[in-house]
């Protein structure tokens, strides 16, 4: 049984990277985590937060597979705490790369597919 957290972090890290090197997957985690530390928002809030993920209002639980079993492992380990990596800097936000950058960005990194960042003030 999945519970709440694990489920929509591991919906997050299918959906958003199932394609991705496992670094990618992981920086995707990253971003899910540090956003809700900062915002102090649970891991379901900041994924069902509007317009923040594409797929969580259009897609569900994938039937079993070999990408969503990693997903969910990777999504359950980081949240025993057994993963503490910091690849991306402590970005709150990432996007793929077709899409231009932000001129506001910071703390820019690129990983697989996807750009990851924060914005500047």
């Amino acid at each position: 049984m999945l519970t709440s957290s694990v489920l929509c972090l591991a919906l997050t890290i299918y959906h958003e990277a199932r394609g991705e090197p496992t670094i990618g997957q992981q920086a995707v985690v990253e971003v899910v985590l540090n956003r809700s530390n900062k915002r102090d928002k649970s891991i379901c809030e900041v994924v069902y937060e509007p317009k923040q993920f594409s797929w969580s209002s259009t897609k569900g639980v994938p039937k079993p597979n070999r990408d969503w079993d990693f997903s969910v492992d990777l999504a359950r380990s980081y949240l025993a705490g057994e993963k503490k990596t910091s690849i991306t800097n402590g970005a709150q936000y990432f996007h793929t790369n077709s899409i231009p950058l932000n001129c506001k960005a910071k703390n820019v990194k690129r990983i697989g597919n996807h750009v990851f960042y924060n914005i500047g003030k």
